[in-house]
Order: structure tokens, then C-alpha cells, then sequence
């Protein structure tokens, strides 16, 4: 079998991949083989309150008339890397459209997609680092 773990800033990978041997050990299972991959650094977290998320919050507030609910994706996204080997502070926006994530039919509406390019374009007018 093989699996996949997506751990949320904050995890200890190499912990987890201490457990996961550990458990399959405690098993028993003759037979059994453990390959894991383990990298020392678990995701990536911008606090909401960085000037960073802030001014996004308030150009999608801006535009929108709504302000941003903040959340953490488990999913892998190029800030990981962008954050460690730049230090430029990341956040994941989109408009999609809720549940249509990597959906078989996944779409997003013109509304939507206009919506997303308005943000993208007022905030480096916005951003002041």
C-alpha cells in the first residue's frame, strides 16, 4: 500500500515518520516493508495578522465587499518553497467555486474569474511591505 500525508505547519515530520514505522511494527505483520520520505519541514503558515494578510484582507474586502475568511490548506502550493528560499510572504487566493477542487468537472464562472483578476491587480497597488 501506499499512502500520502499532507502535514499542516506545526507537524514534526520526522516524528510522524518515526510513528508510522512504529505502528506498523507494533502490528505484526510478517511481510510487511516500510519506505518512508520524510522532509524536516512540515508546510507553511502567514499569520493573518502580518502586514502581508492584512492589506490582502482589506483589497478583497475592497473589491469584494466581503472580508476573507482565513484558512489552512493541506495541500502543496509553490509558497512553501517561495517562503523558504525568499522569504516573500505567501497566502493562497482563489474564487472558486465551493467543493469544484480537482472535481472531474471542476469549472469556475466568468463572474468569478473577473472577480479574481481585480484582486490580483489592485493589491501590488495596495501592498506596502
Amino acid at each position: 500500500a501506499e499512502f500520502d500525508i499532507r502535514l499542516t505547519p506545526g507537524s514534526k515530520p520526522l516524528r510522524v515518520k518515526e510513528r508510522i514505522e512504529e505502528l506498523i511494527r507494533e502490528a505484526g505483520i510478517p511481510g510487511i516493508e516500510v519506505h518512508v520520505q520524510a522532509r524536516e519541514t512540515a508546510g507553511y503558515y502567514e499569520s493573518p495578522d502580518t502586514p502581508f494578510a492584512r492589506q490582502l484582507a482589506e483589497t478583497i474586502e475592497k473589491i469584494t465587499g466581503r472580508r476573507p475568511i482565513f484558512k489552512i490548506l493541506t495541500g502543496g502550493t509553490d509558497a512553501i518553497s517561495i517562503k523558504h528560499y525568499t522569504g516573500i510572504p505567501c497566502l493562497g487566493y482563489g474564487t472558486s467555486m465551493t467543493g469544484q477542487a480537482h472535481q472531474p468537472d471542476e469549472r469556475n464562472t466568468i463572474e468569478n474569474l473577473v472577480l479574481g483578476v481585480k484582486v490580483y491587480s489592485a493589491f501590488p497597488l495596495i501592498y506596502r511591505g
